[in-house]
């Protein structure tokens, strides 16, 4: 089987990983012409900030061959590594690492970082580019879905109508919002980007005519799950934030 034969193998787990809710990554390794590990994204499945899909294929790969030694396989993987996985790779001693489509915020080969260029005892050889356009397709086709589902009503207290608003929240870059109908808004949360280059929930508000019925904490869940879904992290100095974090330790892996 030639290079795109598997990385086909490693889309069709993306898939699947799109299919029960997590972001489209498969990967597959092969060792001597013999696909003997298989992965895809596994996070919110798992409840397991590690689950990645190399990191659950070079994991099986492992267990079918009996060591932790990889140093006759080649890894394919629809996404560029993350600086987590290409650890992995490294550790796994794998010689080859074969990508689809470039992660220009998180790819640890060249593109956000280049880990494979330190001064470390393996260097795998890394190709990008196989069937990309598939890959990237996926990726869009995702967040497209994830964009649409942000629209709908976040809870029954925001989907109901209150006069002739529809109350329902709209997402922005950093910041989520229930606007009043009248340029307006009757609860927010912001996160801008701190100096650090991580997000800081800063600031919530509820308009009082919705206080007692649970809107920030929704405004809270729905940051978390787009903080989450993109990958990123967030430092909290919004004092009702903060109590709300300590109280829901589900959210730890994205609120710090």
């Amino acid at each position: 089987m030639d290079h795109e034969g598997y990385m086909r193998q490693a889309l069709d787990l993306a898939r699947e990983a799109m299919e029960a809710g997590e972001v489209p990554v498969g990967c597959v390794v092969v060792w001597e012409g013999r696909v003997v590990g298989r992965g895809r994204n596994r996070r919110e499945e798992n409840k397991d900030a590690l689950a990645h899909a190399e990191l659950m294929a070079i994991h099986e790969a492992n267990q079918t061959l009996g060591g932790w030694r990889l140093h006759k396989a080649d890894l394919y993987v629809t996404l560029e590594p993350c600086a987590m996985c290409a650890g992995g790779i490294v550790n796994a001693r794998i010689p080859r690492v074969w990508y689809g489509a470039e992660d220009t915020r998180f790819g640890a080969c060249g593109s956000a970082l280049d880990v494979f260029s330190a001064p470390l005892n393996h260097r795998p050889q890394v190709t990008g580019g196989i069937l990309a356009e598939e890959s990237l397709a996926l990726m869009q086709q995702f967040f497209q879905r994830l964009r649409e589902k942000r629209k709908k009503p976040a809870s029954p207290c925001c989907g109901e109508t209150k006069g002739d608003i529809m109350m329902e929240f709209q997402y922005e870059d950093n910041r989520i919002f229930l606007p009043d109908g009248k340029g307006g808004v009757l609860a927010e949360i912001t996160f801008p980007v701190g100096g650090d280059g991580l997000p800081v929930i800063d600031h919530t508000y509820v308009s009082g005519s919705l206080r007692g019925q649970g809107v920030a904490g929704k405004l809270m869940e729905a940051a978390v799950a787009a903080l989450r879904a993109s990958g990123r992290q967030a430092h909290v100095t919004c004092s009702y934030a903060v109590g709300w974090r300590d109280k829901h330790p589900e959210a730890a892996d994205v609120l710090l």
